[in-house]
């Protein structure tokens, strides 16, 4: 009796891990607005573990098929430890932004990572201090350059243009955003 009792908890957590790993997979996915193109391979996983949740062995083969996703997102610069996390675009603001917890910062968009530099003197001032700590990299055009302001706000890493960022560079990063919003924000995760 013993034996079975224990066969049962065991099989009951590996469950619950499965489904937790599948719904914190999901949540990532539907955050960085990608989950419509894996909803099928959701719904597939999904049923599988409905119809077989006393055998095991779907459970490992489901699970053992998640890792591997999740690793592929991995390879892909995806930093899943950001689920619950978001990143939003707040249009512009100006100085007194800094009253509801607003910082500056300049982001440089490389072909393979952004740099920041955060500060408090102007965004002039910042950028040229972060030309000057980049002067040895390939980090030196001005058109990769943005002026921002940023806060987190409970599980969001808000985005504003300064008066310093021009409207089209600002749609630029906007753009870039849309397209890889995971990706950037898993690049910002660290900027306060």
């Amino acid at each position: 009796m013993k034996r079975i009792l224990n066969t049962l908890t065991k099989l009951t957590e590996d469950m619950k891990g499965v489904w937790a790993l599948l719904n914190s997979t999901a949540v990532y996915l539907e955050t960085g607005e990608m989950f419509e193109e894996y909803e099928l391979m959701f719904q597939i996983w999904r049923k599988l573990l409905l119809i077989n949740r006393n055998n095991a062995d779907v459970f490992k083969e489901v699970r053992a098929d998640i890792i591997q996703f999740r690793k592929a997102l991995r390879n892909d610069g995806h930093d899943l430890r950001m689920s619950g996390k978001d990143l939003r675009i707040t249009g512009f603001k100006s100085d007194d932004c800094i009253k509801y917890g607003y910082k500056r910062a300049v982001l440089y968009i490389g072909s393979k990572r952004i740099s920041y530099l955060t500060g408090h003197e102007n965004h002039i001032d910042l950028a040229e201090r972060f030309f000057r700590l980049h002067e040895h990299t390939d980090e030196k055009s001005y058109n990769n350059l943005h002026y921002i302001w940023f806060r987190w706000h409970e599980n969001f890493l808000d985005i504003a243009g300064s008066d310093t960022e021009t409207k089209e560079n600002f749609e630029i990063l906007t753009n870039i955003i849309r397209r890889k919003k995971m990706i950037v924000l898993s690049m910002l995760k660290d900027l306060y």
